[in-house]
């Protein structure tokens, strides 16, 4: 209807017993923005308006915080992926102004990380000397995208050698990736007719329980992928339950990985720079909790060269924090 639920609020809600709002969830919204319309149940919605309910949320949600209480929230540092256009762009500070956030300055998601990273560190002016004259190399992987942004040190200053991204291998296309084999396993187990009508609803349910096996596989080797009532026949076993591995993620994302870790050969290669000049090489993201993902970057740079944030959901907004 015309309530907004945001948030962790909203995901919890995916697997409720009425699946019929699911069809009103947009994931990813900042990702939208490249469109002139999105549909929502049907409706026709500007998404700066879906991403302005979503700051609106994120501004009402800090001033909540003991810490903000008396502060004035109308001011703000503002991360991007380093592939958003300047139209895009115009249309996240309109989005942010709808909610009365005047954006001081944007800032490419991996170099937020990196100050962010650098500033965490004990002695920060000490780090940025070690650093002195060397490339760093922040590997962003997300839900939404994936961006790499290549950094040298200079007279204390990061300063920006090349910018990559690839809006097309985030997170949120592994999930469709594994709900597509589940679905088609399932199929192919209990004989389901082509164009079989799904519950309303239940395609998100699934979408979130696949992103949830992609996550508990980091740290399990097997999990059940289950959906009750996802069909809306009766000649065959409804219910979706799907049993994956570890081998069996790393078959079916096989193509967006390669892609993915692609990405830095040829950023190096636009920059002409061998990888072994790389001092430092920084992993932040959901995605870098996959273990093929981890090792992969392991090879690649050497785990002498390779730090993996800890903080890897919040370096990126700390990073703005300390920018701001």
């Amino acid at each position: 209807g015309d309530q907004v639920i945001a948030g962790a609020d909203a995901k919890n809600r995916i697997d409720g017993a009425d699946t019929s709002m699911n069809d009103s969830l947009v994931r990813s919204p900042k990702i939208e923005l490249a469109k002139d319309i999105i549909y929502i149940n049907g409706r026709e919605r500007d998404p700066v308006s879906v991403v302005a309910d979503l700051m609106g949320y994120l501004k009402e949600h800090a001033s909540k915080s003991n810490y903000l209480a008396d502060a004035n929230l109308n001011k703000a540092v503002v991360s991007i992926p380093v592939a958003m256009d300047g139209s895009t762009r115009r249309k996240l500070r309109s989005a942010l102004l709808q909610t009365d956030i005047h954006v001081v300055q944007f800032v490419h998601e991996p170099l937020a990380a990196l100050y962010g990273y650098f500033k965490e560190q004990t002695d920060f002016q000490h780090t940025l000397n070690t650093y002195q004259g060397q490339l760093a190399l922040v590997f962003d992987w997300g839900g939404g995208t994936l961006d790499l942004t290549l950094c040298r040190v200079i007279n204390e200053s990061l300063t920006q050698v090349r910018n990559h991204g690839d809006n097309t291998v985030g997170g949120n296309f592994l999930d469709e990736a594994i709900l597509t084999e589940v679905i088609k396993r399932h199929a192919k187990q209990e004989n389901v007719p082509i164009g079989t009508r799904v519950q309303p609803g239940a395609k998100a349910q699934l979408l979130n329980a696949c992103e949830k096996a992609k996550i508990d596989l980091s740290i399990k080797e097997k999990v059940i992928v289950y959906v009750p009532e996802y069909y809306l026949g009766d000649d065959f076993d409804n219910d979706i339950e799907c049993t994956l591995n570890r081998e069996d993620l790393i078959q079916i994302c096989d193509h967006y990985i390669k892609r993915g870790l692609g990405c830095i050969d040829r950023l190096l290669d636009e920059a002409n720079i061998d990888q072994r000049q790389i001092s430092l090489c920084l992993a932040t993201g959901g995605m870098i909790n996959m273990p093929i993902i981890r090792a992969r970057l392991e090879q690649i740079f050497s785990i002498d060269r390779l730090e993996i944030s800890s903080k890897g959901d919040r370096i990126i907004s700390e990073g703005c924090a300390w920018i701001a």
